[in-house]
C-alpha cells in the first residue's frame, strides 16, 4: 500500500445509518478496528465520532461517522499499514476522507453544549460507547479525541447540538464527570456557527 496515500486522504472513517448502528458498533468492537484506532490515537493522530444529520428537523434521518484523522507528523509502524488495508477491505462502509457537515442551517434556533475533559487511555472504548448513547436523542453530536503522551490520557471535546434544551441537558448529564478540570460551555443561536466551522476543519473549538 502506498504510504503517502494515507496522508493525502486525511484518514480512515467508518459510516453507518442509525438503523444499522448497534450491529455495526458490535462488529467494530469485536474486530481489530477498535484496537487499531486506539493505537493510531496513541501514535499522535485524532479520533473523531460524529452523529451527522441530513435534515436537522428530522430525528430519523442521520448517520454515525467515526474514525481516525491522520496527522502527517505521526509515526505509523509498517505492520499497521497492512492492517489498515485489511480494515478497508472488511468494512465496505469505510471512506478515506471526512465527509464534512453542512453548516448553513444548523444554528438557527438551536442550543449547544461543549464539554472538554480528559480520561485515562484505558477508558477509550467505554467513553466512546457513552458518547454514542448520549447522542441518540439530540440532533447533532461531534466528539474529538486526542492523546496526551505526557500523562497518558485522552483529551475529549464533545460538542452537542439540538433544538430541544431538555434533551440536550440529558445528553450532557450522561457525559458530565465529577472532575474539577472538566470545562463546560453553553452556546445558542449565532454563537454556534464558528464552532461548526471549526468542526468542518476537524479542529478543536478553542472556546475559553
Amino acid at each position: 500500500m502506498d504510504y503517502t496515500s494515507i496522508f493525502e486522504k486525511n484518514g480512515l472513517f467508518f459510516k453507518c445509518s442509525h438503523l444499522e448502528s448497534d450491529i455495526f458498533l458490535s462488529k467494530f468492537k469485536n474486530s481489530d478496528a477498535l484496537s487499531f484506532c486506539k493505537y493510531l490515537l496513541e501514535a499522535g493522530n485524532d479520533f473523531i465520532f460524529e452523529k451527522t444529520i441530513f435534515d436537522i428537523n428530522n430525528y430519523w434521518d442521520y448517520n454515525f461517522i467515526f474514525g481516525i484523522k491522520i496527522k502527517p507528523e505521526s509515526k505509523i509502524k509498517a505492520q499497521f499499514l497492512l492492517q489498515y488495508k485489511k480494515l478497508k477491505e472488511n468494512f465496505p462502509e469505510a471512506i478515506w476522507q471526512y465527509p464534512g457537515i453542512e453548516v448553513q442551517n444548523y444554528y438557527s434556533g438551536t442550543f449547544s453544549s461543549i464539554l472538554r475533559y480528559e480520561i485515562p487511555k484505558e477508558e477509550f472504548s467505554t467513553e466512546l460507547l457513552k458518547i454514542y448513547n448520549a447522542s441518540r436523542n439530540i440532533n447533532f453530536a461531534h466528539a474529538h479525541f486526542s492523546f496526551e503522551p505526557k500523562n497518558k490520557t485522552i483529551l475529549i471535546e464533545n460538542i452537542l447540538l439540538g433544538y430541544d434544551l431538555y434533551e440536550l441537558k440529558l445528553a450532557e448529564k450522561l457525559l458530565r464527570r465529577n472532575d474539577e478540570k472538566q470545562k463546560q460551555f453553553f452556546l445558542q443561536g449565532n454563537e454556534i456557527m464558528p464552532v461548526l466551522e471549526k468542526i468542518q476543519k476537524l479542529e478543536f473549538s478553542s472556546i475559553e
